[in-house]
């Protein structure tokens, strides 16, 4: 993280149903974290918090990068994000994907789309349809887009969802080399 997040008394309600509930914390820049829980904990509705996907039902959220407050209308500027519940264009092929995605964001230390779709293990499937991958192909799509879109802070949400074995080690590789 290089950015700081603090999180002060947030709650989000789902109809009558408290998901968070007055929820204080600090996420201080230059470091990690792991968000553990059960299924229904709550971890995907802070995740979408942290992202500013959502807003809290109540309670405030503050982001500060050198000590300096971001509005959180363009949080999303320092954010990336992979989560098997974010959508991946599915009528675009990989190439297509990765040039849109770079069209708005910048690439992390400058890295080609070749090197890219080299790095992703899907160089055979780089001219087909995102639309015609299996979950796990579109997985690596997304922890692809978000590893290597240049951000303050890297969000992942049950990351290794839908990799089979092969998947759940290149993405270990990921972390390694570029986390």
């Amino acid at each position: 993280m290089r950015m700081h997040v603090e999180l002060h008394n947030i709650s989000k309600k789902y109809s009558n149903h408290f998901i968070l509930k007055d929820f204080s914390y600090q996420f201080k820049e230059g470091s990690s974290y792991a968000i553990l829980g059960s299924n229904g904990s709550g971890k995907s509705t802070l995740i979408k918090i942290l992202s500013g996907l959502h807003s809290p039902s109540k309670g405030e959220v503050v982001f500060k990068k050198s000590n300096k407050k971001i509005d959180p209308e363009k949080v999303f500027q320092h954010i990336s994000l992979a989560a098997p519940w974010s959508d991946v264009i599915e009528d675009f092929t990989l190439r297509e994907c990765i040039h849109f995605q770079f069209k708005f964001r910048k690439v992390l230390d400058d890295i080609s789309p070749k090197e890219m779709i080299a790095l992703s293990g899907l160089e055979n499937s780089a001219d087909k349809l995102i639309n015609q991958y299996s979950s796990g192909m579109k997985q690596r799509v997304r922890l692809l887009l978000a590893f290597f879109t240049q951000s303050d802070v890297l969000l992942l949400d049950e990351p290794t969802s839908n990799l089979d074995a092969a998947g759940k080690q290149w993405y270990r590789g990921l972390i390694e080399k570029y986390s």
